[in-house]
C-alpha cells in the first residue's frame, strides 16, 4: 500500500521540509546486514490478522488487506515460522507484514493499530480521515513501567501552566543507566497535563525508533513525529485544537512497501 497522503497548507510546506532534513539526519536507527550475500525478496504488506491456525507442525495466519493493489486477493495466507511471531500475532488487530515472497513466510511485524483505524474508514474517506479524526484528552496514564527517553515543557493549552510532552518506551535501563535495546519494544509520546493526558502515538516499532519536534506557526501549536524503521519513514504533525481541546494528525509523508533502510545517520 502507498500510504495516506493529505495535501500540505501552505503555512506548513516549507517547516516540512526543512524538519524532514533534519529528521533524515538525527533519527536513530540501523544498517542492513552487510554479512548476507543473498537474501530471499521480500514483499511488505499492511492488514489485519482475521485468522490462526495450525497444519499438523506448521502454523498459518490469514491477513485481510483493507486496500489490495488492483487484481490482488484481499486475503494472505501466511506461515509463522517462528512460534514467537504466532504467538505474538493477535486476531482483529492491525500489522505492517513483510514475508518472502517465494515462500510466503513472515519476516517482520509491526503492530500499527492507530494506522488500521485511518486506513479502514474507507476509500472515499481515505485523503481526509486523519484530518477528521481527533485525539482528545483522557484520563492520566500508567508509565511507571515504562522509560522516559525524552520530555519537553510548554504552555499547550495557554493557562498558565506547562504540559509535559514524553515519549516513553518499553525497553528497560541497565545498572548504568543504559537503555537495553530489543529487536522491537513498544513506544508512546503523550502530552501530561495537570489532571489528564492526550495519547498521541502508541504502537509496537521493530528495529526503529520516534523523534518528535515541538513548535509554532502562524499561533498554531505543532508536534511532529518521525518514525524511523528498517521497512519505512513516516512523519505525522499533530495540531493542537484549542477549542475543542484535541490534537488532529495528519500524515504527511509515508514510505512503505519494499523498503530496506541501508543507514541512518546519527548527527554527528
Amino acid at each position: 500500500m502507498k500510504g495516506v497522503y493529505i495535501k500540505m497548507k501552505k503555512i506548513f510546506k516549507n517547516a516540512f521540509f526543512i524538519l524532514l532534513v533534519l529528521s533524515l539526519s538525527l533519527i536513530i536507527g540501523c544498517t542492513a546486514d552487510k554479512n548476507i550475500s543473498k537474501v530471499e525478496e521480500e514483499a511488505m504488506i499492511l492488514g489485519y490478522v482475521t485468522e490462526k491456525t495450525r497444519e499438523g507442525e506448521n502454523n498459518f495466519i490469514t491477513v485481510h488487506l483493507p486496500k489490495s493493489p488492483e487484481g490482488q486477493n484481499d486475503n494472505l495466507k501466511l506461515k509463522a515460522a517462528n512460534s514467537e511471531d504466532y504467538e505474538y500475532l493477535v486476531e482483529n488487530n492491525f500489522y505492517l507484514l513483510s514475508y518472502g515472497k517465494d515462500s510466503l513466510e513472515i519476516k517482520n511485524i509491526q503492530l500499527n493499530n492507530q494506522l488500521g483505524e485511518a486506513i479502514s474508514q474507507g476509500e472515499d474517506e481515505e485523503k481526509d480521515s486523519l484530518e477528521r479524526k481527533s485525539i482528545p484528552s483522557r484520563e492520566k496514564m500508567d508509565l511507571e513501567d515504562y522509560t522516559q527517553l525524552d520530555l519537553y515543557k510548554y504552555d499547550i493549552t495557554g493557562d498558565g501552566t506547562e504540559e509535559i510532552i514524553g515519549v516513553y518506551t518499553t525497553a528497560q535501563r541497565d545498572s548504568k543507566g543504559e537503555v537495553m535495546w530489543d529487536d522491537g519494544q513498544n513506544w508512546v509520546l503523550v502530552v501530561h497535563g495537570a489532571d489528564k493526558d492526550y495519547e498521541l502515538y502508541n504502537n509496537y516499532v521493530q528495529i526503529g525508533s520516534i523523534q518528535f519536534y515541538v513548535f509554532t506557526s502562524d499561533d498554531t501549536f505543532h508536534i511532529t513525529t518521525v518514525e524511523n524503521t528498517t521497512a519505512g519513514l513516516k512523519l505525522i504533525d499533530y495540531v493542537y485544537n484549542k477549542a475543542k481541546d484535541s490534537f488532529s494528525p495528519e500524515i504527511y509523508y509515508d514510505v512503505l512497501g519494499n523498503v530496506n533502510m541501508l543507514y541512518v545517520s546519527n548527527g554527528y
